[in-house]
């Protein structure tokens, strides 16, 4: 059988497609972020930034109330963290004081979906959370945390607009909502098992973050398979399957990552 790939923590240059999805992600969040025009953070946005959990440290060295984000990562850094960030370069970090710069809806919204503590269990997954700043923010992982982060945005501010929501930044803006407490052991409430007894699923699926709490697949790059599109009267519909659900279990085998997932499909 084939060998368990290890995740190694190594810089490397991104592939063509990488690089397309990432430019992609950065054009669309800046097509949001020309209107409204940059400003300083209201108080009450700044509060919410550093009430996200793990932003009372900064994430590279653990300094204590930490002034600058990097609205790639969602992060907090100190200023000299910042300053290695900056030398990664703009295609990898972006950042902003939280005093002294100017920021707009899409830099906010990044900074409060994001997070010290969920990158850094991010990271943490994946075993590379040790690595020198130079190497671990060009890891394909993070790359990939980047990608997720930034579309994750670019959806927010989409709803926003349709919602005819008012074009400056929110004096309180609504951070994201927490997980509901659950029992040791319960599913999570959007989780389902798939049957597939048909050669069709009837639903459309994409790889995205996995949700508050759940235990991404090491193995994997620590993405799930979200719902994006249910064919009425379809296996998946029949079955309870419901757009914004995550994948759990196939034919009662629990499966997690993405990629495992796809590949079981394949082979049903």
């Amino acid at each position: 059988g084939a060998k368990p790939r290890a995740v190694a923590a190594r810089s490397r240059e991104p592939s063509p497609c990488e690089a397309e999805r990432s430019r992609r992600a950065r054009s669309e969040t800046m097509r949001h972020s020309r209107s409204p025009p940059a400003q300083a953070l209201p108080a009450g946005a700044l509060d919410k930034i550093r009430q996200v959990p793990g932003n009372e440290k900064c994430l590279d060295c653990g300094a204590v109330e930490p002034d600058w984000g990097d609205v790639q990562h969602g992060s907090l850094h100190c200023i000299q963290c910042a300053g290695s960030h900056r030398s990664l370069g703009v295609r990898v970090s972006v950042v902003r004081s939280l005093t002294m710069d100017n920021w707009t809806e899409a830099n906010l919204l990044a900074m409060l979906l994001g997070g010290n503590k969920q990158l850094r269990s991010f990271f943490e997954r994946h075993k590379i959370e040790n690595s020198d700043v130079e190497v671990l923010y060009r890891t394909r992982q993070a790359s990939f945390y980047r990608e997720q982060l930034q579309a994750q945005v670019a959806r927010m501010l989409d709803r926003r607009a349709n919602a005819k929501s008012p074009p400056t930044l929110p004096e309180e803006p609504a951070p994201p909502p927490p997980a509901p407490a659950r029992k040791p052991g319960e599913m999570f409430a959007n989780d389902f098992d798939v049957a597939v007894r048909t050669p069709s699923l009837g639903a459309s699926l994409t790889r995205a973050l996995p949700p508050a709490g759940a235990r991404a697949n090491v193995a994997g790059n620590g993405s799930m398979a979200l719902v994006t599109k249910v064919v009425t009267h379809g296996p998946a519909f029949s079955s309870g399957v419901r757009v914004g659900d995550f994948v759990v279990a196939l034919n009662g085998r629990a499966v997690i990552d993405y990629d495992e997932f796809v590949g079981l499909f394949a082979r049903c």
